[in-house]
C-alpha cells in the first residue's frame, strides 16, 4: 500500500525545474526587482574582477618564468667568462649595507625636517610675545 502511494506521488508531482547551467539562464527565471538586479550587477562585476585578476596573475607568472630563465642564462654566461657568482655571505653583506644606507637616509630626512621646523617655528611668534 505504501508503495502505491509513493508511485502515485511521483507520477502526480509537477516536473522540477531544471537547475540553471549559467548565470544568465538563472536570471531569466527570476523576478525583475531592484534586489535581483543589484545582485546580478554585483555578481557580474565580481566575476569580471576575478577574471581580470586571474589574467594579471597569469601574466605575472609568465614574466617571472621569463626572468628566471634570463637569470639562468646570465649566470651561465658569467661562469663561462671565468667569473664567480656571489655567495650567501656577499648577499647578506649587500642587504646589510642597503639597510644601513636606508636608515641613514631616513635619519637625514628627519634631521632636515626638524631643522626646517625649528626655523619656521621662530618666525611665528604670538601677539603676546610681541607685546612683552
Amino acid at each position: 500500500m505504501f508503495a502505491v502511494r509513493g508511485i502515485r506521488r511521483l507520477s502526480t508531482t509537477a516536473p522540477r525545474k531544471e537547475y540553471p547551467t549559467s548565470f544568465i539562464s538563472h536570471l531569466r527565471t527570476q523576478k525583475l526587482n531592484v534586489f535581483n538586479i543589484g545582485v546580478a550587477f554585483l555578481t557580474l562585476s565580481l566575476s569580471s574582477q576575478m577574471v581580470s585578476y586571474k589574467q594579471r596573475y597569469e601574466a605575472v607568472q609568465g614574466e617571472k618564468e621569463q626572468l628566471s630563465e634570463k637569470v639562468e642564462v646570465l649566470e651561465k654566461l658569467v661562469l663561462d667568462l671565468g667569473g664567480k657568482l656571489p655567495d650567501d655571505e656577499a648577499l647578506e653583506k649587500a642587504k646589510e649595507a642597503a639597510k644601513e644606507a636606508e636608515a641613514k637616509a631616513l635619519r637625514d630626512r628627519e634631521e632636515e625636517a626638524k631643522a626646517l621646523a625649528a626655523l619656521t617655528g621662530d618666525d611665528k611668534k604670538g601677539k603676546k610675545s610681541k607685546l612683552i
